[in-house]
């Protein structure tokens, strides 16, 4: 009996293991549905693959095969046959393996293709280089202590060791102006610790936060200096705190007659060059000496400067170009070389035109100034036939904006904002530099700054530029100068992402609302498409709000007009949860309007037709938030945020709406 018992036993467990065996020998891996062909832009990917028998989960990765196979995506245990790929993964230009697994127990059967990302239109194959130093790309010559560091993926110019000295050269000559971008770090010891880019011959740039005994220039800066040993002297330099040890500093350098130098994105410098520049040698280096610090290279970028584009105006007023129409007040000054568009006297009215008609979206620069006096400050800039720019320290009574103020408004009615930021760079009896890109999105840029965009409702037209000043019963000077119009260059559309990923919306509740954002930003055409694939479930409109219809799951998607970019968010409507009501776990709050005390977050609660209390504070849950007040903003997932320079006594009404039902919340500025 035993050995029956036993030899069944053994028969069993032969069969069991046999039975395992054959189902590992006949898993394979998965078969690829989505996606097919080489070519992609930089947008988001939908990878699905049918189901592989026996697999108990899922695995993807992505590589990207033009650093070095550097992992991007090493996702595991996916029970679904899908996976988005978001597009801030990609690179254009760039070549990645997909590989998706099917998974049991310690078997792992893959399935790989390959793909090629904007490998046909992308911009970055006319970069004279593009260095992520992932790999040797034989581009560089690593002088001194310089070395590539093969595990951190940057360049070591020195080690944290006093005495060392390093440079990065680039083995190739720039022959043309280009743009530099590049990532630095710095620090870590004691003494030198500045890192000197040589953009040419003759001049190199230098980031510093120690100030040597023989240093011309206080503490932390970013100088321009003559390429010469020995030589300390300062040509034109900034004090800035952004050089800052220890951390990460973005840099973009514009080398042209004109250097302009950008930090952490903002630009701090602009130096006229007295000599025509030579770009024979592009050079980073460190230089530890008596005391110790790591100096560290990164993300080097040097690309042409697209000379092509011809300007539509480009006057500093040095002499009369015949190309503007003074009328009122407004004149040449011929000994400051600038417009005078209203003098320090009241009641009088200035305006500078542009004789020539602006067909397409450009881009406009100009320097003004004003006060001197009391009143009327403000500068007025007419971008196109129905709206202008306003630039104002002063608070008119009827203005529903409080202090100093840039402002959109209507030409039909100069009284009413469109839009508008308070901010202190307005501030008298100093010159300012403004930036504005007008497109069916307006920029602003005021010294070196954006202050906001603007989505204009209705198609801008260009046919008259106007620069206005008036003085009214008091009086002020109002003067510009340096006016520089160019068209905008087609700047091609490289992606688009969603600010939400997914979606949780009830049957008869309320919708979401999508914003997509498109990449690059300044891109010109920024035009998109919404859709859904399941009506029957979600709708969505031409602002990207969603509206459930009844249960289900469905996708929507963004794409854009140009380069067919494509983002998705996965959108599953429940059944009706019942919301009886929702409240807010608080009604009132005071805020500063400066940080950190300017922020609040949100806790909205839903109480269900059974009794039961749901959270359904984040944006994903159906719950949307709006504002009564701009310098009052609130986020999608309920972070409520006082603007800085907000005035002490403003007050806003937050309103908060799910499922039909909302509550309210007062914030008070203080």
């Amino acid at each position: 009996m035993f050995k029956k018992s036993s030899a069944i036993l053994v028969l069993i467990l032969l069969i069991t293991i046999f039975s395992i065996n054959m189902a590992h020998a006949e898993m394979s891996g998965p078969e690829l549905i989505s996606p097919t062909g080489y070519d992609h832009n930089v947008t988001d990917i939908n990878v699905s693959w049918k189901s592989v028998a026996g697999a108990s989960s899922y695995r993807v990765c992505l590589t990207d095969i033009t650093n070095n196979t550097l992992l991007l995506i090493d996702e595991r245990n996916i029970s679904t046959t899908s996976y988005i790929i978001r597009s801030n993964n990609f690179t254009a230009g760039h070549r990645y393996k997909l590989s998706v697994a099917a998974v049991s127990g310690s078997d792992i059967q893959w399935t790989e293709m390959y793909l090629g990302i904007g490998s046909q239109s992308s911009t970055e194959a006319k970069d004279i280089v593009n260095d992520s130093f992932n790999s040797d790309t034989g581009l560089w010559t690593y002088a001194g202590s310089a070395r590539r560091d093969s595990v951190n993926g940057y360049v070591v110019l020195t080690e944290n060791v006093s005495g060392q000295s390093g440079q990065l050269i680039l083995n190739n000559p720039v022959a043309e102006p280009y743009i530099a971008e590049f990532r630095y770090k710095a620090g870590g010891g004691t003494g030198a610790d500045d890192i000197l880019f040589k953009f040419c011959e003759e001049y190199l740039l230098e980031f510093d936060e120690y100030h040597n005994y023989f240093d011309p220039t206080p503490s932390n800066h970013i100088a321009i200096k003559n390429n010469i040993p020995g030589d300390a002297e300062h040509l034109e330099f900034v004090d800035d705190n952004r050089v800052g040890d220890n951390e990460w500093h973005d840099i973009k350098v514009v080398v042209e007659k004109t250097v302009q130098v950008f930090i952490d994105g903002s630009m701090v410098l602009s130096w006229d060059s007295p000599v025509d520049l030579t770009y024979s040698k592009v050079e980073f280096s460190g230089s530890a000496g008596y005391y110790n610090n790591w100096h560290i290279i990164d993300d080097v970028k040097i690309s042409p400067v697209d000379t092509e584009t011809e300007d539509i105006a480009d006057d500093d007023f040095d002499s009369d170009t015949g190309q503007w129409t003074y009328t009122g007040s407004a004149y040449r000054d011929t000994v400051n070389n600038y417009v005078v568009l209203t003098e320090n006297v009241n009641y009088i009215k200035g305006e500078l035109v542009l004789k020539k008609q602006i067909n397409a979206p450009y881009t406009a620069e100009f320097r003004y100034k004003a006060g001197g006096g009391s009143g009327a400050d403000g500068i007025s800039f007419k971008f196109c036939e129905e709206y202008s720019l306003e630039f104002d320290n002063y608070y008119n009574e009827y203005d529903p904006t409080p202090s100093n103020h840039i402002a959109i408004i209507n030409n039909s009615d100069s009284s009413g904002h469109l839009f508008f930021v308070n901010d202190e760079r307005t501030e008298d009896n100093k010159w300012h530099d403004v930036k504005v890109i007008v497109g069916n999105t307006v920029l602003i840029y005021i010294d070196g700054n954006m202050l906001f965009a603007w989505n204009s409702p209705a198609d801008v037209t260009y046919d008259e530029v106007k620069f206005t000043g008036s003085t009214g019963y008091f009086n002020n000077w109002h003067i510009v100068d340096d006016i520089k119009i160019l068209p905008v260059k087609n700047v091609a559309v490289t992606g688009v992402i969603l600010n939400c990923d997914n979606l949780k919306l009830y049957e008869g509740g309320a919708g979401a609302t999508l914003k997509a954002t498109i990449t690059p930003a300044d891109a010109t055409n920024q035009a998109i498409t919404w859709s859904s694939d399941n009506d029957k479930i979600v709708t969505v409109d031409n602002n990207g709000t969603v509206k459930p219809v009844k249960a289900g799951t469905a996708i929507i998607s963004v794409t854009t007009e140009d380069g067919s970019n494509t983002a998705i968010c996965s959108v599953t409507v429940n059944k009706n949860i019942g919301v009886k009501s929702i409240k807010s776990s608080f009604t009132s709050v005071t805020l500063s309007s400066k940080p950190p005390k300017n922020t609040k977050q949100l806790k909205i609660t839903a109480t269900l037709k059974n009794g039961k209390q749901l959270n359904i504070t984040a944006a994903n849950t159906g719950t949307l938030y709006s504002s009564d007040n701009q310098m009052v903003l609130v986020s999608q997932d309920g972070k409520i945020t006082v603007s800085e320079g907000t005035p002490k006594g403003t007050r806003a009404i937050v309103t908060v709406i799910n499922n039909g039902k909302s509550c309210k919340i007062t914030i008070k500025v203080k």
